[in-house]
């Protein structure tokens, strides 16, 4: 019910993450993922589940026994999310979210992530923290705008339309910008 709310399809993919490979609402929705044509990817770390019969792309974890006994999430927690940080990780790099090792497509609402923003745009712009704090909010607080602004030869409006033309690609942004400074 959930898969068919989501309207998943063949453009969509699903990944189902369950220790034990038995949790019934992850292997529903798994199953009906692929009956939707979706890809589906299992993490878990029980060979020979139900969960990794159910993905296209299981990826099954040997993690050994645990220091104490009577549970199996301590050391399957951690590996777990040490795939999913890499799934996503992966993800956002194949999306052109991150230049030169530095996530780009971020919204500073918090003084913690505006300062991360500005570091990333003095990084990658080369400008001074003044110069970043000023295009950061001219920007929207919006640091893939910042970063596109002088590209496109723009100090006061975002460069939302170089991602209008090519979705929300930071690479083909930066690409799109570039060509729209030059007044190509």
């Amino acid at each position: 019910r959930e898969i068919d709310g989501l309207e998943v399809g063949p453009n969509d993919v699903v990944i189902g993450i369950a220790t034990g490979g038995t949790t019934p609402f992850t292997c529903a929705g798994l199953e009906r993922a692929n009956e939707r044509g979706a890809m589906t990817v299992a993490v878990t770390c029980n060979p020979r589940s139900r969960l990794e019969s159910a993905a296209k792309a299981p990826i099954v974890l040997e993690v050994g026994p645990e220091v104490y006994d009577g549970s199996i999430y301590f050391s399957a927690g951690t590996a777990q999310k040490l795939v999913c940080n890499s799934i996503s990780t992966a993800a956002f790099a194949r999306l052109g979210q991150v230049q030169d090792r530095h996530m780009i497509n971020v919204r500073a609402e918090s003084a913690k992530l505006q300062s991360r923003a500005e570091g990333i745009l003095v990084a990658l712009g080369g400008c001074t923290e003044w110069e970043a704090a000023e295009t950061l909010a001219a920007a929207g607080r919006q640091l893939l705008d910042a970063v596109l602004m002088p590209r496109a030869g723009s100090n006061r409006t975002p460069a939302s339309p170089c991602l209008e033309t090519v979705g929300p690609d930071g690479h083909a942004g930066l690409f799109e910008a570039r060509i729209v400074g030059r007044g190509a």
